[in-house]
């Protein structure tokens, strides 16, 4: 061998040690980066659970919301038609009061 080539080899197997702890120190960080990235999946499945949840909850609120709306519409339109049937009662109750009125007076006078 020449010398620079021997120079060369002997550089090359200092830097050689070096070289084998830069790679493990990066093997060792694609491990972690892996259960990392494991981990965040299932975080990330989690959190697609907890709003499927979530989601499948605020429609059963919505359907029911609409179920009570609905409800109260009908009601309200029974209160309307009783309201309508009081006032009746009371017109009948006021004509009938005002006959009674005027036979007492015309008995009164007469």
């Amino acid at each position: 061998m020449t010398e620079q080539l021997e120079r060369r080899v002997t550089k090359l197997e200092d830097e050689m040690p070096e070289a084998i702890a830069v790679a493990q120190d990066a093997r060792d960080h694609a491990s972690m980066a892996n259960i990392l990235a494991d981990g965040a999946f299932t975080v990330a499945q989690d959190v697609r659970a907890t709003l499927r949840a979530h989601t499948r909850s605020l429609n059963a609120l919505r359907e029911t919301q609409v179920e009570h709306g609905q409800r109260l519409d009908r009601l309200e339109q029974k209160v309307d038609g009783l309201g309508r049937k009081v006032d009746e009662g009371f017109t009948m109750m006021s004509l009938g009061m005002s006959k009674i009125t005027a036979l007492i007076t015309n008995i009164e006078r007469g």
